[in-house]
């Protein structure tokens, strides 16, 4: 089953420089790109880093999507 996302914003910057606050398994935060967790997290490099993101969820979350792997629906 797919998720279901609500999209709040599109992004100003970029993903290869939006960033966002990223909790690691040792309880420490650091700032994170969208483009860098992507590669991290799902060994995917993002084709079109240069692209906005969609902000999804509540927007004082800092959830983002790149364009390419937000699958819309119409």
């Amino acid at each position: 089953m797919k998720r279901k996302y609500r999209v709040c914003n599109v992004t100003r910057r970029p993903a290869q420089m939006q960033s966002f606050p990223l909790q690691l398994e040792n309880g420490q935060t650091v700032e994170c790109t969208v483009a860098k967790y992507f590669l991290d997290k799902y060994k995917m490099k993002l084709r079109f880093p240069h692209l906005p993101c969609l902000q999804v969820g509540q927007e004082h979350k800092h959830t983002y999507l790149p364009l390419e792997v937000s699958i819309q629906r119409c």
